[in-house]
């Protein structure tokens, strides 16, 4: 069994935030994202009110509540790592997953604009999670005008 260290307090509230807002509109809100040897994580609240852990639909660990560590069953030490950095940090991790496996760690829909993709998530979502949301800066340079000249 893998655990964090005492010190870890109050670490995972930003998860237990995110899984709060949600669970005012969802019924079962949940957090999936592929794990770096391609398996798929979940994360999703238990009716006990911990945040419970499956890789690849199987129960693996659970997160008691914010103030308690990661515990992790029979996994190794990267993948306890990786599961630790995604639930420290939950928003920026699915931006990143989002962009890179184009798709909703949230909803598991495909990111199919260029918004969605730019947050690694879509606007139902971002409500829904109390995410932030906004249009996409532009990245695209200003169309050059023709000025025209006067004939000398």
């Amino acid at each position: 069994m893998n655990t964090t260290t005492p010190q870890d307090t109050r670490e995972y509230a930003e998860l237990f935030a995110l899984f709060s807002k949600a669970a005012t509109t969802l019924r079962y809100p949940a957090i999936s994202f592929t794990l770096a040897d391609t398996r798929k994580c979940r994360l999703y609240l238990a009716t006990k009110g911990y945040i419970a852990v499956k890789i690849e639909g199987e129960y693996t660990g659970k997160i008691p509540d914010a103030g308690h560590s990661l515990i992790l069953y029979n996994q190794s030490k990267e993948i306890w790592n990786e599961i630790r950095q995604f639930c420290l940090s939950p928003i920026s991790q699915s931006q990143i997953k989002g962009r890179k496996y184009g798709y909703c760690c949230f909803c598991g829909r495909d990111l199919d604009n260029a918004s969605s993709v730019f947050h690694g998530y879509g606007p139902i979502c971002a409500d829904k999670y109390g995410l932030p949301w906004g249009d996409r800066p532009s990245t695209e340079k200003p169309e050059k005008t023709a000025i025209e000249l006067p004939d000398l």
